[in-house]
């Protein structure tokens, strides 16, 4: 039966549809798709690697700002352990400023975040002194570029009496030997004993 021209135009119109339907299920459709992913794949990466760039510029700011510190401080005798060097800086500081020994433990070490190379020597200490002498001691902690972990400051119920007592956390930054820095580091937050003996 032949079609008029209407109908063949329906159905050319149809056949049209239908073809360009297959064609955009089977074929643009996949590849736009594909695109799109790529293209979104492509954005997330170029976030992260700003944010790594951003990271590293951080890092190089932290490791310069804690070679900045360290710089503040006598170089260590490399024949010694720092340790013992801190213990003797700071007993030498209290006794000059004091003028009684303090006591105090083996300096502890603890990892310090985001910078690498350098570790705290933490120093646990008690002093016991007036008042005039402690702040002039904790001034001079401060000029030397210790940091002061903690600190609490007791007196005695007695007010007849003069004396304070300091227990503080006194730290100092120290750069890890390049042979303890290439083993395993420790875990964040850990602390370890230091073999440094107390006086």
């Amino acid at each position: 039966m032949a079609l008029n021209k209407r109908d063949q135009r329906t159905l050319t119109i149809t056949l049209g549809l239908v073809l360009a339907f297959v064609v955009w299920s089977f074929g643009i459709e996949p590849v736009w798709q594909s695109y799109e992913d790529l293209n979104a794949t492509l954005i997330s990466e170029r976030e992260k690697y700003l944010e790594n760039q951003e990271t590293l510029a951080e890092a190089k700011s932290i490791d310069q700002g804690y070679a900045r510190v360290e710089a503040q401080f006598p170089q260590d005798d490399p024949d010694r352990d720092p340790s013992e060097v801190f213990n003797e800086e700071v007993v030498d500081l209290v006794v000059d400023t004091v003028g009684t020994v303090p006591s105090y433990s083996p300096p502890i070490t603890a990892e310090i975040k985001g910078a690498t190379g350098y570790e705290f020597l933490i120093l646990p200490l008690t002093v016991k002194s007036n008042l005039e002498k402690v702040a002039a001691l904790l001034k001079e902690f401060d000029s030397k570029g210790y940091l002061t972990q903690t600190a609490t400051i007791t007196r005695d119920s007695d007010l007849d009496k003069n004396e304070l007592t300091v227990e503080l956390n006194l730290g100092r930054i120290v750069k890890i030997p390049e042979e303890e820095s290439e083993d395993a580091a420790p875990e964040a937050g850990s602390l370890k004993l230091n073999r440094g003996g107390a006086r």
